[in-house]
């Protein structure tokens, strides 16, 4: 949108563009939830992963022809189902299931290492059309796969005797299958929502993702603060990208993914929450403080890694204690979720930025996070002491 300004204006008209695509994509992003979740749990992972992969090829292809709001529109939301289909796979993989949801978190906070490359691409000299369209054709190259190898063809649940045919032997050696019968598929978002996990689980995704964005919603003005150039503040951001996307995986799967296969669920959510009531803390010493930039260090730290413990168990309790219903369940949890933080943290963080109170909002997080992990753990208890087997 830089034909929107002069060089000698503020270019607000400039702002109210890029925010206007942000809104728009982040409504997308919400909305498509949950029918990502049914088409999951009715058509399967792969007519689902492949079709959303097809859908976000669309729009970037909108995007390569200026048509911003509408191609990161589709790009946000077709982006659901790729996810939360990746995410299912680890159904085929009964004991292993935190193994491979830590896998797939890592590979998820690694994108944003892609759309680093494109920045650099783009500052080489090639054109935004060039670049997004070579996206597309990935995307629908990914599609293909999808459609011929890469995902069963039928539906699945955990335990079933689905085949996978990519031939990578490193998982198919830990795949096995469950001999208990099973009913047909009921994918029901009322059965969902009257599960006695639902709500607390609801409550403390919520604040955990209200803690996340807040901290990152308020990174690039902290940077920026102190007379800093806002050169330093942008390659900052890139640095706690890159940080953030290695880190998961190199620790996410040896720490928390060992964990979760033994079935210790209660753990690794109390350790997402240590990490989050950590890194608020440090954000509150930081913002008043004033810190150097280095001092932030730590923070980035716990962020990327109680957000990969928070994924990794957020995906592997959903597929324990819903199965059947996962794609449902994770569509019903994220959207609502989702919604809640993005409503609160907008005013919060415009509050926080006007009255410089970063560190009385960041710290008056904690709380909430206590509040709600211990909610959702009691829930845990009584629903694993309801279904333990009966000696």
């Amino acid at each position: 949108f830089s034909d929107k300004c002069d060089d000698d204006d503020e270019c607000s008209a400039q702002e109210v563009a890029l925010a206007r695509v942000f809104t728009i994509g982040v409504l997308c992003l919400f909305a498509a939830r949950l029918p990502v979740g049914l088409a999951l749990d009715r058509l399967g992972a792969r007519v689902t992963v492949a079709v959303s992969l097809l859908g976000a090829a669309a729009g970037a292809l909108l995007f390569a022809d200026r048509y911003y709001a509408a191609g990161f529109g589709l790009i946000a939301g077709f982006a659901n189902g790729v996810h939360i289909g990746s995410m299912h796979l680890s159904a085929l993989f009964p004991g292993k299931e935190g193994s491979v949801t830590t896998i797939f978190n890592g590979a998820h906070q690694m994108g944003a290492l892609v759309f680093l490359a494109f920045l650099g691409i783009y500052e080489s000299g090639i054109s935004l059309a060039a670049i997004f369209r070579s996206y597309a054709a990935c995307l629908a190259s990914f599609a293909v796969l999808h459609l011929c190898v890469l995902q069963p063809p039928t539906r699945y649940r955990k335990g079933d005797a689905a085949s996978l045919k990519c031939g990578v032997q490193c998982l198919i050696v830990h795949q096995f299958t469950e001999d208990d019968p099973k009913g047909n598929f009921a994918a029901s978002a009322k059965a969902v929502a009257a599960h006695v996990v639902f709500l607390p689980l609801l409550a403390y995704k919520a604040s955990i993702l209200l803690s996340l964005q807040f901290f990152v919603a308020t990174l690039q003005p902290r940077l920026a603060a102190n007379g800093r150039s806002p050169t330093i503040a942008r390659d900052m951001v890139i640095v706690f990208n890159v940080f953030n996307a290695g880190l998961g995986l190199m620790l996410g799967l040896p720490l928390f993914g060992r964990m979760l296969d033994r079935g210790d669920v209660i753990t690794v959510a109390r350790w997402a929450t240590a990490l989050a009531i950590l890194y608020n803390v440090l954000l509150a010493l930081s913002a008043t403080g004033a810190w150097p930039l280095t001092g932030d260090v730590p923070s980035y730290f716990c962020f990327a890694l109680g957000r990969m413990a928070f994924f990794a168990y957020f995906f592997a309790h959903v597929l324990r204690v819903f199965e059947a219903n996962f794609g449902v369940a994770v569509g019903l949890l994220s959207a609502g979720a989702s919604l809640v933080a993005f409503v609160l943290v907008q005013p919060l963080v415009a509050v926080s930025i006007r009255r410089n109170a970063i560190g009385y909002v960041s710290t008056g997080l904690t709380p909430l996070l206590v509040a709600t992990c211990a909610w959702n753990e009691r829930a845990m208890r009584r629903h694993a002491k309801a279904t333990e087997p009966v000696v």
